[in-house]
């Protein structure tokens, strides 16, 4: 038994011990190479987590697009909208405007038949004229007219005649007469005048021996007056004539200056300021 195991055993042949310093390179050998898988993998799972981030990144920056995107198409079709709403504001205030000017047009209209209407009432400005004139060689004649569009309403005159030739004055200027002709005052209701309408309201034949009158007359209506004086005194060839002819006073608004015609001619009185009744 002994015998056969020693038989048996069998030394290996070539085969050498391993050193520590052997073992130790071995050991250094593999840190090196699982160090470097290690980085390897570190720098793998880093570029790897690179790479998601910028996927990730870029689908991010895909979804802001796209709301972007969306949020200017949203804009774009606000404004499209907008736009069409402001051309229809826009029509619908040239719309408003052709209607308003239009309006405003029948508000002319009417008050343009309003103030007619009122006055065809009233007479408006209307301001009657006055006509004096002689009348042959020893005679006034005086008319009155409606030279204006509208009918002249309550015309009445007061009309003073004053025989210079009765009258005495004394130092201090003032006038005496005991002659009952020496002053004569006239009244005359009109009434209403119409429109290009003339009669005559006022006609004396004087006396030959007579040669200065002083006239003052005074005329109103409904709207206005004016007031004026004028002469009558015998010419060389001894016939009348009409002078001095002067508008005192007259309302405020009223237009005068056409308001007296001596022998058929507009009489060249300038108004003065005044305008007491």
């Amino acid at each position: 038994m002994q015998e056969w195991y020693k038989k048996s055993t069998i030394e290996p042949k070539n085969i050498h011990p391993i050193s520590s310093m052997n073992i130790h390179k071995m050991s250094l050998t593999n840190v090196i190479i699982i160090c470097t898988v290690v980085a390897g993998t570190f720098a793998l799972t880093v570029a790897i987590l690179q790479i998601i981030k910028q996927i990730k990144d870029a689908e991010a920056n895909t979804i802001v697009a796209e709301k972007n995107e969306a949020k200017q198409k949203e804009i774009s079709d606000l404004q499209f909208k907008l736009l069409s709403h402001s051309d229809d504001i826009i029509k619908t205030q040239q719309t408003v405007l052709e209607l308003q000017n239009e309006l405003n047009e029948k508000n002319k209209k009417i008050q343009e038949l309003q103030n007619r209407t009122l006055n065809n009432i009233t007479g408006g400005k209307s301001v009657p004229t006055l006509k004096f004139s002689v009348r042959g060689p020893i005679g006034i004649r005086i008319d009155i007219s409606n030279l204006t569009r509208f009918p002249i309403r309550n015309i009445s005159i007061q009309l003073d005649r004053i025989v210079q030739d009765y009258f005495t004055y004394d130092s201090s200027g003032t006038g005496h007469s005991d002659n009952p002709h020496a002053f004569k005052s006239i009244d005359l209701d009109i009434g209403d005048l119409p429109i290009n309408f003339t009669k005559t309201i006022y006609d004396e034949v004087y006396p030959e021996k007579i040669d200065n009158f002083d006239y003052l007359y005074r005329v109103r209506w409904l709207n206005g007056y004016y007031s004026g004086k004028f002469k009558v005194v015998k010419a060389q060839n001894r016939d009348f004539k009409i002078t001095d002819n002067i508008v005192q006073y007259y309302s405020k608004g009223s237009d005068c200056n056409k308001a007296v015609y001596i022998n058929g001619e507009l009489s060249p009185t300038e108004l003065p300021e005044r305008t007491k009744p």
